[in-house]
Protein backbone atom coordinates (compact mmCIF):
# COMPACT_ATOMS: atom_id res chain seq x y z
CA UNK A 1 0.00 0.00 0.00
CA UNK A 2 2.81 2.49 1.14
CA UNK A 3 5.27 1.83 -2.08
CA UNK A 4 1.95 2.21 -4.34
CA UNK A 5 1.19 5.52 -2.69
CA UNK A 6 4.36 6.86 -2.92
CA UNK A 7 4.22 5.96 -6.87
CA UNK A 8 1.89 8.11 -7.37
CA UNK A 9 3.06 11.08 -4.86
CA UNK A 10 6.33 10.72 -6.88
CA UNK A 11 5.16 10.14 -10.42
CA UNK A 12 6.50 12.91 -13.10
CA UNK A 13 4.49 15.21 -14.55
CA UNK A 14 1.79 14.18 -17.10
CA UNK A 15 2.59 15.07 -20.54
CA UNK A 16 -0.26 16.23 -22.86
CA UNK A 17 1.04 14.56 -26.18
CA UNK A 18 0.72 11.30 -24.65
CA UNK A 19 -2.76 11.95 -23.74
CA UNK A 20 -3.59 12.49 -27.06
CA UNK A 21 -1.99 9.31 -28.06
CA UNK A 22 -3.72 7.02 -25.79
CA UNK A 23 -6.97 9.30 -26.55
CA UNK A 24 -6.75 8.59 -30.20
CA UNK A 25 -5.89 5.11 -29.70
CA UNK A 26 -9.31 4.82 -27.78
CA UNK A 27 -11.66 6.72 -30.19
CA UNK A 28 -10.38 4.83 -32.90
CA UNK A 29 -11.99 6.57 -36.12
CA UNK A 30 -13.01 9.64 -34.24
CA UNK A 31 -10.46 13.18 -33.82
CA UNK A 32 -10.42 14.74 -30.45
CA UNK A 33 -11.94 17.83 -31.89
CA UNK A 34 -15.20 15.62 -31.90
CA UNK A 35 -15.27 15.21 -28.29
CA UNK A 36 -15.61 19.09 -27.91
CA UNK A 37 -19.65 19.55 -27.25
CA UNK A 38 -20.95 23.07 -27.37
CA UNK A 39 -23.19 23.93 -23.48
CA UNK A 40 -24.27 27.54 -24.99
CA UNK A 41 -24.32 29.84 -27.92
CA UNK A 42 -20.68 29.78 -28.65
CA UNK A 43 -19.05 27.93 -25.48
CA UNK A 44 -17.62 24.40 -26.21
CA UNK A 45 -16.41 22.16 -23.40
CA UNK A 46 -13.42 20.08 -24.02
CA UNK A 47 -12.45 16.69 -23.22
CA UNK A 48 -9.63 17.71 -21.75
CA UNK A 49 -7.98 20.36 -19.31
CA UNK A 50 -4.95 21.89 -17.92
CA UNK A 51 -3.71 24.59 -16.29
CA UNK A 52 -2.83 26.40 -19.85
CA UNK A 53 -6.15 27.26 -20.38
CA UNK A 54 -6.14 29.21 -17.69
CA UNK A 55 -5.66 32.65 -18.14
CA UNK A 56 -7.10 34.59 -15.33
CA UNK A 57 -6.69 32.92 -11.95
CA UNK A 58 -10.07 33.30 -10.30
CA UNK A 59 -9.58 30.54 -7.40
CA UNK A 60 -9.37 33.30 -5.23
CA UNK A 61 -11.82 35.67 -6.45
CA UNK A 62 -15.17 36.57 -5.74
CA UNK A 63 -16.12 33.87 -7.58
CA UNK A 64 -15.94 31.72 -5.20
CA UNK A 65 -18.38 32.64 -2.76
CA UNK A 66 -16.19 32.48 -0.22
CA UNK A 67 -17.82 33.28 3.96
CA UNK A 68 -16.46 34.68 6.68
CA UNK A 69 -18.75 32.45 8.80
CA UNK A 70 -19.44 29.47 7.23
CA UNK A 71 -22.92 28.24 9.02
CA UNK A 72 -22.00 24.27 8.15
CA UNK A 73 -25.10 23.26 10.01
CA UNK A 74 -27.12 25.05 7.55
CA UNK A 75 -24.76 25.55 4.36
CA UNK A 76 -28.11 26.55 2.49
CA UNK A 77 -31.71 27.30 3.68
CA UNK A 78 -33.69 24.20 2.99
CA UNK A 79 -36.74 26.28 1.05
CA UNK A 80 -39.80 24.41 1.01
CA UNK A 81 -42.67 25.46 -1.87
CA UNK A 82 -45.59 25.07 -0.39
CA UNK A 83 -48.67 24.19 -2.49
CA UNK A 84 -51.38 26.47 -2.36
CA UNK A 85 -55.25 25.50 -1.34
CA UNK A 86 -58.45 27.74 0.17
CA UNK A 87 -58.52 25.66 3.18
CA UNK A 88 -56.37 27.80 5.46
CA UNK A 89 -56.40 25.26 8.07
CA UNK A 90 -54.76 23.38 5.70
CA UNK A 91 -52.36 25.20 4.31
CA UNK A 92 -51.05 26.54 8.18
CA UNK A 93 -50.80 22.24 8.27
CA UNK A 94 -48.65 22.31 5.55
CA UNK A 95 -46.33 25.17 6.73
CA UNK A 96 -45.76 23.86 9.78
CA UNK A 97 -45.13 20.25 8.61
CA UNK A 98 -42.44 21.41 5.91
CA UNK A 99 -40.72 23.50 9.14
CA UNK A 100 -41.38 20.41 11.81
CA UNK A 101 -39.24 18.16 9.70
CA UNK A 102 -36.47 19.76 8.27
CA UNK A 103 -37.38 23.13 6.04
CA UNK A 104 -35.50 26.13 7.01
CA UNK A 105 -37.53 28.63 4.87
CA UNK A 106 -40.77 28.48 3.08
CA UNK A 107 -42.53 29.95 0.03
CA UNK A 108 -46.24 30.71 -0.64
CA UNK A 109 -47.46 31.75 -4.09
CA UNK A 110 -50.92 33.68 -2.74
CA UNK A 111 -50.87 35.77 0.34
CA UNK A 112 -54.55 36.85 -0.17
CA UNK A 113 -56.29 34.75 2.35
CA UNK A 114 -56.34 35.18 6.03
CA UNK A 115 -52.27 35.41 7.08
CA UNK A 116 -52.76 35.01 10.72
CA UNK A 117 -54.26 31.81 10.67
CA UNK A 118 -52.11 30.75 7.51
CA UNK A 119 -48.97 31.73 9.26
CA UNK A 120 -50.56 30.61 13.52
CA UNK A 121 -47.29 29.64 15.51
CA UNK A 122 -44.65 30.62 12.34
CA UNK A 123 -41.94 32.21 13.87
CA UNK A 124 -40.70 34.36 11.09
CA UNK A 125 -37.81 35.50 13.05
CA UNK A 126 -36.62 31.89 12.76
CA UNK A 127 -37.81 30.81 9.46
CA UNK A 128 -37.96 33.51 6.44
CA UNK A 129 -41.39 33.40 4.35
CA UNK A 130 -40.91 34.12 0.47
CA UNK A 131 -44.25 35.77 -1.66
CA UNK A 132 -43.96 34.35 -5.20
CA UNK A 133 -47.09 34.90 -7.14
CA UNK A 134 -46.27 35.83 -10.45
CA UNK A 135 -50.16 37.45 -10.55
CA UNK A 136 -49.78 39.27 -7.64
CA UNK A 137 -51.07 43.02 -7.88
CA UNK A 138 -49.60 45.52 -6.21
CA UNK A 139 -52.88 45.60 -3.69
CA UNK A 140 -51.37 42.18 -2.19
CA UNK A 141 -47.41 42.63 -2.12
CA UNK A 142 -48.68 46.12 0.49
CA UNK A 143 -50.52 43.62 2.10
CA UNK A 144 -47.76 41.03 2.91
CA UNK A 145 -45.81 44.20 3.79
CA UNK A 146 -48.37 45.82 6.32
CA UNK A 147 -48.53 41.49 7.85
CA UNK A 148 -45.38 42.19 8.25
CA UNK A 149 -45.33 44.98 10.17
CA UNK A 150 -48.39 43.63 12.24
CA UNK A 151 -45.96 40.64 13.17
CA UNK A 152 -42.98 42.41 14.16
CA UNK A 153 -45.22 44.98 16.49
CA UNK A 154 -47.19 41.69 17.82
CA UNK A 155 -43.74 39.39 18.66
CA UNK A 156 -41.46 42.18 19.08
CA UNK A 157 -38.84 40.86 16.52
CA UNK A 158 -38.22 41.28 13.40
CA UNK A 159 -39.31 38.85 10.59
CA UNK A 160 -37.30 37.68 7.48
CA UNK A 161 -39.04 37.10 4.27
CA UNK A 162 -38.89 38.45 0.77
CA UNK A 163 -40.78 39.50 -2.16
CA UNK A 164 -40.05 37.07 -5.19
CA UNK A 165 -41.37 38.87 -8.12
CA UNK A 166 -38.61 40.13 -10.73
CA UNK A 167 -40.18 43.23 -11.91
CA UNK A 168 -38.69 42.80 -15.43
CA UNK A 169 -38.80 39.14 -16.33
CA UNK A 170 -42.62 38.62 -14.88
CA UNK A 171 -44.94 40.34 -16.81
CA UNK A 172 -42.89 38.49 -19.87
CA UNK A 173 -43.48 35.58 -18.27
CA UNK A 174 -47.18 35.85 -17.61
CA UNK A 175 -47.46 36.78 -21.75
CA UNK A 176 -46.26 33.89 -22.56
CA UNK A 177 -47.91 31.33 -19.85
CA UNK A 178 -50.80 32.88 -17.69
CA UNK A 179 -53.67 35.11 -18.52
CA UNK A 180 -52.74 37.32 -15.89
CA UNK A 181 -53.76 40.62 -16.58
CA UNK A 182 -51.48 42.80 -13.48
CA UNK A 183 -48.94 43.24 -15.66
CA UNK A 184 -47.20 46.77 -14.80
CA UNK A 185 -44.49 48.76 -16.63
CA UNK A 186 -44.25 50.56 -13.17
CA UNK A 187 -43.41 47.54 -11.06
CA UNK A 188 -39.77 48.23 -10.78
CA UNK A 189 -40.69 51.92 -9.15
CA UNK A 190 -43.41 50.31 -6.95
CA UNK A 191 -41.07 48.18 -5.21
CA UNK A 192 -38.56 50.99 -4.67
CA UNK A 193 -41.29 53.28 -3.71
CA UNK A 194 -42.32 50.58 -1.25
CA UNK A 195 -38.68 49.77 0.11
CA UNK A 196 -38.24 53.21 0.37
CA UNK A 197 -41.40 53.60 3.14
CA UNK A 198 -40.83 50.35 4.91
CA UNK A 199 -37.53 49.26 5.04
CA UNK A 200 -36.48 51.31 7.93
CA UNK A 201 -38.87 49.30 9.76
CA UNK A 202 -38.31 45.84 7.97
CA UNK A 203 -34.82 45.67 8.00
CA UNK A 204 -34.80 42.01 7.51
CA UNK A 205 -36.80 42.25 4.19
CA UNK A 206 -35.72 42.13 0.26
CA UNK A 207 -37.95 43.74 -1.58
CA UNK A 208 -35.87 43.33 -5.18
CA UNK A 209 -35.45 39.82 -6.44
CA UNK A 210 -34.31 38.77 -10.12
CA UNK A 211 -35.60 35.35 -11.28
CA UNK A 212 -33.23 33.46 -14.14
CA UNK A 213 -35.72 30.39 -14.13
CA UNK A 214 -38.41 33.05 -15.51
CA UNK A 215 -35.98 33.85 -18.13
CA UNK A 216 -34.76 29.97 -18.47
CA UNK A 217 -38.74 29.15 -18.81
CA UNK A 218 -38.95 31.69 -21.53
CA UNK A 219 -36.04 30.36 -23.93
CA UNK A 220 -32.80 32.47 -22.53
CA UNK A 221 -29.83 30.80 -22.50
CA UNK A 222 -27.26 30.22 -20.05
CA UNK A 223 -25.67 33.64 -20.92
CA UNK A 224 -28.64 35.31 -21.80
CA UNK A 225 -29.78 34.40 -18.17
CA UNK A 226 -26.87 35.98 -16.33
CA UNK A 227 -26.94 38.84 -18.65
CA UNK A 228 -30.64 39.64 -18.25
CA UNK A 229 -30.04 39.71 -14.47
CA UNK A 230 -27.04 42.00 -14.73
CA UNK A 231 -28.69 44.13 -17.08
CA UNK A 232 -31.99 43.87 -14.26
CA UNK A 233 -29.25 45.24 -11.93
CA UNK A 234 -28.19 47.93 -13.85
CA UNK A 235 -31.55 48.72 -14.20
CA UNK A 236 -32.35 48.67 -11.14
CA UNK A 237 -29.19 50.89 -9.57
CA UNK A 238 -30.05 53.36 -12.20
CA UNK A 239 -32.93 54.48 -11.14
CA UNK A 240 -32.69 53.57 -6.73
CA UNK A 241 -29.85 55.94 -5.35
CA UNK A 242 -29.68 54.76 -2.00
CA UNK A 243 -27.76 51.60 -3.06
CA UNK A 244 -25.07 50.75 0.07
CA UNK A 245 -25.43 47.98 1.53
CA UNK A 246 -29.10 47.51 -0.39
CA UNK A 247 -30.90 43.19 -0.15
CA UNK A 248 -31.23 41.90 -4.07
CA UNK A 249 -31.34 38.31 -4.38
CA UNK A 250 -30.35 36.63 -7.93
CA UNK A 251 -32.21 33.37 -9.00
CA UNK A 252 -30.47 30.82 -10.93
CA UNK A 253 -31.94 27.98 -13.40
CA UNK A 254 -30.61 24.68 -11.90
CA UNK A 255 -30.94 22.05 -15.09
CA UNK A 256 -29.32 18.71 -15.67
CA UNK A 257 -25.95 20.27 -16.80
CA UNK A 258 -24.25 19.34 -13.74
CA UNK A 259 -21.07 21.37 -14.29
CA UNK A 260 -22.75 24.34 -16.45
CA UNK A 261 -25.04 25.05 -13.04
CA UNK A 262 -21.96 25.44 -10.79
CA UNK A 263 -20.01 27.71 -13.14
CA UNK A 264 -23.08 29.60 -13.97
CA UNK A 265 -23.37 30.58 -10.08
CA UNK A 266 -19.59 31.37 -9.88
CA UNK A 267 -19.83 33.68 -13.23
CA UNK A 268 -22.39 35.39 -11.96
CA UNK A 269 -20.80 36.64 -8.72
CA UNK A 270 -17.90 37.70 -10.75
CA UNK A 271 -20.15 39.80 -12.53
CA UNK A 272 -21.65 41.30 -10.04
CA UNK A 273 -18.84 42.09 -8.15
CA UNK A 274 -17.18 44.12 -11.19
CA UNK A 275 -20.88 45.77 -11.36
CA UNK A 276 -20.44 46.62 -7.89
CA UNK A 277 -17.19 48.43 -8.38
CA UNK A 278 -18.32 49.93 -11.58
CA UNK A 279 -21.24 51.84 -9.35
CA UNK A 280 -19.21 52.09 -5.99
CA UNK A 281 -21.94 50.63 -3.83
CA UNK A 282 -21.60 47.28 -1.64
CA UNK A 283 -24.73 44.82 -2.07
CA UNK A 284 -26.06 42.79 0.55
CA UNK A 285 -26.34 39.44 -2.19
CA UNK A 286 -28.61 36.47 -1.93
CA UNK A 287 -27.91 33.48 -4.58
CA UNK A 288 -30.68 31.27 -5.07
CA UNK A 289 -30.95 28.17 -6.92
CA UNK A 290 -34.25 26.64 -8.39
CA UNK A 291 -34.75 23.74 -10.31
CA UNK A 292 -35.85 24.42 -13.56
CA UNK A 293 -38.62 23.57 -15.11
CA UNK A 294 -37.13 21.83 -18.07
CA UNK A 295 -36.30 18.98 -15.68
CA UNK A 296 -40.34 17.88 -14.89
CA UNK A 297 -42.16 15.66 -17.37
CA UNK A 298 -45.42 13.97 -16.34
CA UNK A 299 -44.31 10.89 -18.19
CA UNK A 300 -41.51 9.99 -16.01
CA UNK A 301 -41.88 11.50 -12.37
CA UNK A 302 -39.91 9.10 -10.72
CA UNK A 303 -36.91 9.91 -13.16
CA UNK A 304 -37.38 13.59 -12.35
CA UNK A 305 -36.18 12.83 -8.99
CA UNK A 306 -32.89 11.68 -10.27
CA UNK A 307 -32.68 14.98 -11.90
CA UNK A 308 -33.73 17.24 -8.97
CA UNK A 309 -31.11 15.75 -6.98
CA UNK A 310 -28.45 16.49 -9.99
CA UNK A 311 -29.69 20.01 -9.87
CA UNK A 312 -29.65 20.48 -5.98
CA UNK A 313 -26.12 18.94 -5.43
CA UNK A 314 -24.38 21.11 -8.32
CA UNK A 315 -26.77 24.59 -6.93
CA UNK A 316 -24.74 23.64 -3.14
CA UNK A 317 -21.26 22.78 -4.59
CA UNK A 318 -22.42 26.27 -6.07
CA UNK A 319 -22.28 27.60 -2.78
CA UNK A 320 -26.60 29.18 -3.26
CA UNK A 321 -27.83 30.96 -0.08
CA UNK A 322 -31.30 29.00 -0.36
CA UNK A 323 -32.17 25.91 -2.34
CA UNK A 324 -35.57 25.19 -3.89
CA UNK A 325 -36.29 21.65 -5.33
CA UNK A 326 -40.13 21.53 -7.16
CA UNK A 327 -41.39 18.33 -6.18
CA UNK A 328 -41.12 15.40 -8.49
CA UNK A 329 -44.91 15.68 -9.58
CA UNK A 330 -45.02 19.36 -10.25
CA UNK A 331 -45.91 18.59 -13.69
CA UNK A 332 -48.92 16.46 -12.46
CA UNK A 333 -50.60 18.46 -9.53
CA UNK A 334 -49.97 18.61 -5.67
CA UNK A 335 -47.49 16.57 -4.28
CA UNK A 336 -48.83 14.35 -2.06
CA UNK A 337 -47.08 13.89 1.55
CA UNK A 338 -44.28 11.18 0.72
CA UNK A 339 -43.62 12.61 -2.39
CA UNK A 340 -42.86 16.29 -0.04
CA UNK A 341 -40.57 13.95 1.95
CA UNK A 342 -38.73 12.84 -0.64
CA UNK A 343 -38.21 16.40 -2.04
CA UNK A 344 -36.94 17.66 2.28
CA UNK A 345 -34.87 14.47 2.22
CA UNK A 346 -33.14 15.61 -1.26
CA UNK A 347 -31.63 18.74 0.68
CA UNK A 348 -31.19 16.84 4.14
CA UNK A 349 -29.03 13.67 2.56
CA UNK A 350 -26.68 16.39 0.80
CA UNK A 351 -26.52 18.70 3.86
CA UNK A 352 -26.12 15.84 6.50
CA UNK A 353 -25.16 12.93 4.39
CA UNK A 354 -22.39 13.95 2.00
CA UNK A 355 -21.66 17.18 3.86
CA UNK A 356 -20.83 18.77 0.54
CA UNK A 357 -21.91 22.20 2.94
CA UNK A 358 -18.65 21.95 5.12
CA UNK A 359 -16.55 22.77 2.03
CA UNK A 360 -16.28 26.15 0.55
CA UNK A 361 -16.56 26.26 -3.34
CA UNK A 362 -14.91 22.73 -3.65
CA UNK A 363 -15.30 22.99 -7.15
CA UNK A 364 -12.64 25.91 -6.81
CA UNK A 365 -9.22 25.31 -8.34
CA UNK A 366 -10.55 22.51 -10.98
CA UNK A 367 -9.04 23.63 -14.35
CA UNK A 368 -12.39 22.67 -15.93
CA UNK A 369 -14.84 24.91 -13.75
CA UNK A 370 -11.96 27.90 -13.67
CA UNK A 371 -12.39 27.80 -17.47
CA UNK A 372 -15.99 27.42 -17.56
CA UNK A 373 -16.47 29.91 -15.15
CA UNK A 374 -14.24 32.32 -17.04
CA UNK A 375 -15.70 31.63 -19.98
CA UNK A 376 -19.01 32.63 -19.18
CA UNK A 377 -18.52 35.66 -17.52
CA UNK A 378 -16.64 37.32 -19.95
CA UNK A 379 -19.28 36.12 -22.73
CA UNK A 380 -21.66 37.70 -20.05
CA UNK A 381 -20.00 40.92 -19.89
CA UNK A 382 -20.18 40.93 -23.52
CA UNK A 383 -24.28 40.46 -23.52
CA UNK A 384 -24.29 43.41 -21.30
CA UNK A 385 -22.29 45.97 -23.18
CA UNK A 386 -24.53 44.95 -26.06
CA UNK A 387 -27.68 45.64 -24.06
CA UNK A 388 -26.38 48.53 -22.47
CA UNK A 389 -25.87 50.06 -26.03
CA UNK A 390 -29.56 49.01 -26.90
CA UNK A 391 -30.28 51.56 -24.06
CA UNK A 392 -30.61 48.76 -21.28
CA UNK A 393 -32.74 45.36 -20.57
CA UNK A 394 -36.25 47.19 -20.04
CA UNK A 395 -36.17 48.97 -24.14
CA UNK A 396 -34.80 45.21 -24.79
CA UNK A 397 -37.90 43.69 -23.98
CA UNK A 398 -40.10 46.15 -25.57
CA UNK A 399 -38.38 44.91 -29.03
CA UNK A 400 -40.24 42.10 -31.26
CA UNK A 401 -37.63 40.46 -32.46
CA UNK A 402 -36.15 40.09 -28.59
CA UNK A 403 -39.41 38.28 -27.52
CA UNK A 404 -38.80 36.60 -30.92
CA UNK A 405 -35.85 34.95 -30.84
CA UNK A 406 -36.53 33.78 -26.95
CA UNK A 407 -39.61 32.17 -28.60
CA UNK A 408 -37.06 30.52 -31.50
CA UNK A 409 -34.49 28.92 -28.63
CA UNK A 410 -37.73 27.96 -26.59
CA UNK A 411 -39.46 25.78 -29.68
CA UNK A 412 -36.20 24.60 -30.27
CA UNK A 413 -35.54 23.03 -27.58
CA UNK A 414 -38.92 21.25 -27.38
CA UNK A 415 -38.53 20.09 -31.12
CA UNK A 416 -34.90 18.31 -30.52
CA UNK A 417 -37.17 16.74 -27.24
CA UNK A 418 -39.61 15.85 -29.90
CA UNK A 419 -37.27 14.38 -32.17
CA UNK A 420 -34.99 12.58 -30.11
CA UNK A 421 -31.89 14.91 -30.73
CA UNK A 422 -31.88 15.78 -27.02
CA UNK A 423 -32.24 12.62 -24.69
CA UNK A 424 -34.37 12.81 -21.82
CA UNK A 425 -34.44 9.76 -19.90
CA UNK A 426 -37.82 8.10 -18.99
CA UNK A 427 -39.13 10.36 -21.74
CA UNK A 428 -37.62 9.84 -24.91
CA UNK A 429 -34.72 6.97 -23.91
CA UNK A 430 -35.71 4.36 -21.73
CA UNK A 431 -39.05 4.26 -21.25
CA UNK A 432 -40.84 2.79 -18.39
CA UNK A 433 -42.33 0.22 -20.14
CA UNK A 434 -44.48 -0.73 -16.45
CA UNK A 435 -44.68 3.04 -15.07
CA UNK A 436 -45.86 3.27 -11.16
CA UNK A 437 -49.01 6.21 -11.29
CA UNK A 438 -48.43 8.73 -8.66
CA UNK A 439 -52.02 9.73 -7.53
CA UNK A 440 -52.19 13.48 -7.16
CA UNK A 441 -55.10 15.79 -6.20
CA UNK A 442 -54.95 19.03 -8.84
CA UNK A 443 -53.85 22.32 -8.59
CA UNK A 444 -56.21 24.66 -6.82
Amino acid sequence: MDKNLNKYLHSSEGNLEEWEKIALKSIKNSSLEELSSEYDNGLYRKPLYTKEDIKQDTSYSSARGLREENNTNLPWHICSIIDDTSNVNLLNTRVLGELERGASSFELSSFSKDPKKVLNKVDLSIAPIYLRNLKCNENEIKDFVNFLLEWKKINKKDPYAGIDLDPIATDIWNNYFSDSDNNSKDRLKDLISLKEDFQKDLINVNFFHFDGSLWNDIGASLIDEISFLASSLIELLRIHKNNNKLKVSFCYSLSTDFFSNIAKVRASRLVLKNLMNHFEVDLDITHIGRTSSSLFYKESPWINQLRITNAALSGAIAGVDRLLCHPLTSKLGQAPEFVRRLTRNTHIILQEESHIGKIQDPSGGSFYLEKLTEDIAREVWKRIKEIEENKGITNLIQKKNFLNYLEKNRNNEIDKISSGEIKRIGVNAYQDPDPREIKVKPYE
